[in-house]
């Protein structure tokens, strides 16, 4: 991939270094982009693990990252309204029933964010339908993750003083 701005991390990185930048940016595997970069394989989680927690290694990364986002016009928005589909989502859009009688609507006939919350569509062996839509509490989690609507952690900030508690039970 390698990155070609002037003054960024990417260009102060040893060669070795820029081969693992660029490997990891395929899959951002660790072990396999330092495999692939040259490092042993015996040793290769622990050398990804090394280089990824180098400030110049993590910065050439993060820029490598936006470089993608920005050639495949990924926006934060973006990913946020796909999981605004998915979290609200409303299994009526899709099907509807009274007793035991099922009825799928048409997908012609769905709005855009029902067709967006179905994961799958499929016939059982004997012959019955099956729609499965995206999980739900899973986007929700992410979406209250983005917004920090969900800490482990609360900071108290008095007279100059921090404190950190941990609300979670566990010891750090």
């Amino acid at each position: 991939m390698g990155l070609n701005t002037e003054h960024s991390s990417y260009h102060q990185l040893s060669p070795k270094r820029k081969r693992f930048v660029d490997e990891y940016c395929i899959d951002f595997n660790g072990t396999q982009a330092a495999i692939r970069a040259g490092y042993s394989s015996k040793t290769a989680n622990e050398q990804a693990a090394r280089l990824l927690a180098i400030v110049s290694v993590k910065k050439a990364v993060e820029e490598c990252k936006s470089k993608i986002a920005e050639k495949n016009q990924l926006k934060v928005a973006d990913v946020i309204n796909e999981l605004k589909k998915i979290g609200f989502s409303d299994i009526t859009q899709v099907v509807d029933w009274n007793n035991l009688n099922l009825t799928f609507k048409n997908s012609s006939d769905l709005p855009a964010d029902a067709k967006g919350a179905i994961a799958s569509i499929s016939e059982t062996p004997n012959g019955g339908k099956v729609i499965k839509l995206h999980d739900k509490v899973k986007a929700l989690e992410l979406l209250g993750r983005y917004l920090n609507m969900f800490t482990d952690k609360l900071q108290v900030d008095s007279s100059g003083v921090n404190l950190v508690l941990n609300m979670s039970g566990k010891k750090e």
